[in-house]
């Protein structure tokens, strides 16, 4: 919270993501990727209605501005009136341009409008997976997570040439459901796996009674239930240690933290530390809770983040606060300098005391 003073001195930005601007976000990543075209005229348009509206208002700034430099009446200074003229010319012009441009959006937008229940569901997962915090605090799923999801479905997702539109979307869909099952489910405590896949299972069929009566329904029903909704492979238990080289690889970015957190007495350092050795991949790591530990932590970082190698950063439950103050705005200040292979792995022991702002960017 800000003081007063400070509130009267600054203008303060809110750029948190609703669902209604990812929804957006998630239609311009649609239409791009399967009508590249129509974005492209899109993103032109609304380019020109802004550099329109800007003109716009400095046309009727100028004309103010005349305006109130007129000593007497408006009407016998021919200068001014002149100048009034050619203002209101170019301003009707400008008006013309903007009405043309409406024009032609309410084409685009009937022409991506068959996209619309696609981005609707972007925005149902996402309210989705904002709601999965209520349940553990380790459930931080970022607009930026959900926004690579659906970038690796339109990338990847073969289609026959020949599909149409309609079937299309239908499968773009059902690949979006099957992938966030996998990327999420990995997240999840046990016990709550199913839980996820049976709030999936009702988005998906937009049904609120499946699985609804927990008195008569049992695990194996449940199981059943999601199978026969889904088919048999939806990854819903999450695509997790069984498949730590694909994860790494193929869908964590360099400088995004890949967080292995476990019950107390468990430790996955093992799990890294194989496949590191199975794929010939430098791993320095560092066991974590003493002040040579960060520094060892600093240097490791700075040298595989220019090198492409791996960090891994062991027992980090024992320093949330280096955490929080150090490693947060370490990897926050990682631009397009960073080597695309480095890696960095944090193991801990489930921990409230994790900060948040780690766990969404992980």
């Amino acid at each position: 919270q800000l003081t007063p003073d400070v509130c009267s001195r600054v203008t303060l930005v809110n750029f948190t993501v609703t669902p209604d601007s990812l929804q957006s976000q998630s239609m311009s990543h649609i239409v791009k990727a399967e009508k590249p075209e129509v974005e492209q005229q899109r993103t032109e348009i609304l380019k020109l209605q802004g550099e329109q509206n800007v003109k716009l208002r400095e046309l009727e700034d100028q004309m103010l501005a005349k305006i109130s430099a007129v000593e007497g009446s408006i009407l016998d200074d021919d200068h001014v009136v002149e100048g009034m003229e050619v203002l209101m010319t170019e301003g009707s012009q400008v008006e013309e341009q903007l009405s043309k441009s409406e024009e032609v959006m309410t084409q685009v937008h009937h022409a991506i409008s068959v996209f619309e229940p696609l981005s609707d569901v972007c925005r149902q997962l996402f309210v989705l997976l904002a709601a999965m915090r209520e349940i553990s605090f380790l459930y931080e799923f970022s607009a930026k997570h959900f926004m690579a999801i659906l970038k690796y479905v339109l990338e990847s997702k073969e289609i026959p040439s020949g599909a149409s539109e309609a079937e299309r979307i239908a499968s773009l869909r059902t690949a979006l459901f099957q992938e966030v099952a996998a990327r999420i489910g990995r997240g999840l405590m046990v016990d709550d796996k199913m839980v996820f896949a049976v709030l999936l299972a009702r988005l998906y069929k937009k049904d609120d009674t499946i699985a609804a009566d927990a008195s008569i329904v049992s695990t194996a029903g449940i199981v059943e239930s999601i199978e026969e909704i889904f088919g048999e492979n939806l990854p819903w238990q999450g695509r997790a240690l069984a498949e730590l080289k694909r994860v790494t690889e193929d869908e964590v970015e360099a400088g995004e933290p890949l967080m292995l957190c476990s019950a107390p007495g468990h430790d996955v350092s093992g799990r890294v530390e194989a496949m590191a050795r199975e794929n010939k991949r430098e791993l320095a790591a560092v066991a974590m809770g003493s002040e040579e530990g960060f520094v060892t932590a600093d240097n490791f970082i700075a040298t595989a983040s220019k090198k492409g190698t791996w960090v891994m950063l062991k027992n980090c439950h024992l320093c949330t606060d280096w955490l929080r103050e150090s490693l947060v705005k370490k990897l926050q200040s990682f631009g397009a300098s960073v080597h695309k292979d480095f890696r960095i792995f944090i193991t801990s022991e489930i921990n409230p005391k994790l900060p948040t702002a780690l766990l969404r960017m992980s």
